[in-house]
């Protein structure tokens, strides 16, 4: 053994640690393991915990016997790279006591690193039948899919996950294996259930975290689910988290939206035009104006409405439901100068019929403004290019018989 006089050591610890007395001053004991492992002396105290653990051994402390021999043998697995002789110590602990679950665990991992599957599999699940709690059986279960994934691919790892999961829900490393595996498959409800278990295990560890896993949670139902009613309350606890988050105010805005709730959904949409405008996102300010445009004329003021959707079109002019929603409002104020820019700026569009509108539409509303202005004939010429498009179009069937027969 070295036997170097460490800076510190008393006269106690120093004979201890030579061996000139036997072991019993608790004390001095564990100073000198301690310096040892301060020092990184891991062979000398790899030995004198040995040594400790043997008188203990003679005075029929087993506990102490032990604790002291797990002790050693991490030190060799870990400190030295030594798991053979880690093997020897624990295969000890569990001569004096079989049903040992730490034990059992370790040398498990060892027989993992070394690829010795069949006996990894033999401890750990001696040891999954001997554990008493859920943690405890979820961390073995972990390692049983962990192992069978690495031996026979994923799909073999996910009934030992799902054994996990069950004895212990908040188990977060498990959580997340079987959510890989759920997104693999396109199982979106089962991702969406095992989000939820991380978000609330990291509750009060890490608000932020847990912020980012409600984002996507919220993301996920409203997206791949199409359940914004599912959507929404995630979000909402989301925002309490974080209500500076741009990440989160808009989605948010968007549900309190779609769901008619303008008066939550007017001021997050405000905050994002204070937000935006400051990093000049000129593409997401144009859309944001559009919605408190549309908020605006749903509740009637259709003043306002048009401020904010010119201020969107003039960010950007190429926004199809912006241009909609103007040459509506232009039409219904008999605005017809301002309609028939508005409508002719709409043909030079690569018009989405997802959107609502159609060229064929455009066509029977510039008919209309032309009626309206008592040009009778480019009326006719409007409804004509718009029935060559479509022609079962009713509303242009419709014009083109008014105007025919007045």
């Amino acid at each position: 053994m070295n036997a170097d006089k460490t800076s510190g050591w008393d006269e106690r610890v120093e004979r201890l640690h030579r061996g000139q007395v036997a072991p019993g001053d608790a004390e001095a004991e564990k100073e000198l393991e301690r310096l040892l492992e301060k020092s990184e002396k891991w062979y000398d105290l790899v030995e004198v915990l040995v040594r400790h653990a043997d008188s203990s051994a003679k005075t029929g402390d087993a506990d102490g016997e032990i604790a002291l021999l797990l002790r050693a043998a991490e030190i060799w697995e870990s400190k030295v790279q030594a798991p053979e002789q880690a093997k020897k110590l624990l295969e000890r602990v569990l001569d004096r006591d079989p049903n040992h679950v730490r034990a059992l665990i370790s040398l498990a991992r060892i027989y993992e690193a070394q690829h010795d599957w069949a006996r990894c599999k033999s401890t750990l699940e001696r040891a999954v039948r001997l554990a008493r709690s859920g943690p405890e059986m979820a961390e073995l279960y972990y390692r049983l899919g962990r192992m069978e994934g690495e031996r026979m691919g994923d799909a073999a790892a996910e009934p030992y996950y799902e054994r996990a999961l069950e004895v212990d829900p908040t188990n977060v490393e498990v959580a997340e294996a079987l959510e890989k595996r759920a997104r693999a498959r396109g199982d979106f409800r089962r991702v969406a259930a095992l989000l939820a278990v991380r978000a609330e295990r990291v509750q009060s560890l890490d608000p932020q975290k847990q912020k980012e896993l409600l984002l996507e949670l919220g993301r996920l139902y409203a997206n791949e689910l199409k359940s914004p009613e599912s959507a929404l309350p995630v979000l909402e606890r989301a925002y309490k988290l974080a209500t500076d988050d741009l990440q989160v105010v808009e989605p948010l805005a968007e549900l309190y939206y779609a769901a008619g709730r303008l008066k939550d959904a007017l001021p997050l949409y405000r905050t994002l035009v204070e937000r935006t405008a400051k990093g000049r996102r000129s593409k997401d300010l144009s859309r944001i104006h559009y919605r408190l445009g549309s908020i605006a004329e749903k509740q009637g003021d259709f003043a306002k409405a048009l401020e904010q959707y010119n201020a969107a079109y003039g960010i950007d002019a190429g926004h199809l439901p912006t241009l909609i929603a103007l040459g509506r409002l232009y039409m219904g104020q008999a605005d017809w100068e301002k309609a028939r820019r508005i409508y002719r700026s709409m043909l030079l569009q690569n018009l989405d019929p997802t959107v609502g509108v159609t060229r064929a539409d455009v066509y029977l509303h510039l008919g209309e403004i032309h009626e309206k202005l008592g040009e009778g004939p480019k009326a006719i010429g409007m409804y004509e290019r718009g029935l060559e498009l479509d022609p079962n179009h009713q509303g242009l069937l419709a014009a083109m018989g008014r105007v025919r027969h007045s």
